[in-house]
């Protein structure tokens, strides 16, 4: 499965007797530019940039996730041709 940047990361479902909304949570990239922006900023990284570099880093994160995924499923196609 590809991973999107603008996947949702923590989708709520529909609830009628729960809720009456749906929220869609935050995007993956928002996620993964988040977790980094945390990251950055206790290990005392200085401010200036620091909120481009999250984004950056959450984008090459979903590039390599993506890249992983293909080689994972060819792997699997593989292990699945010799059974």
């Amino acid at each position: 499965m590809k991973t999107s940047p603008n996947g949702q990361a923590f989708p709520s479902l529909y609830d009628p007797e729960e809720a009456d909304f749906v929220s869609d949570g935050l995007s993956k990239r928002e996620y993964f530019a988040a977790m980094a922006l945390q990251g950055l900023t206790s290990a005392r990284t200085p401010l200036r940039g620091v909120a481009c570099t999250a984004v950056a880093l959450a984008d090459l994160l979903i590039e390599e996730l993506n890249k992983q995924e293909k080689t994972a499923q060819n792997l699997l196609d593989r292990w699945g041709n010799h059974e």
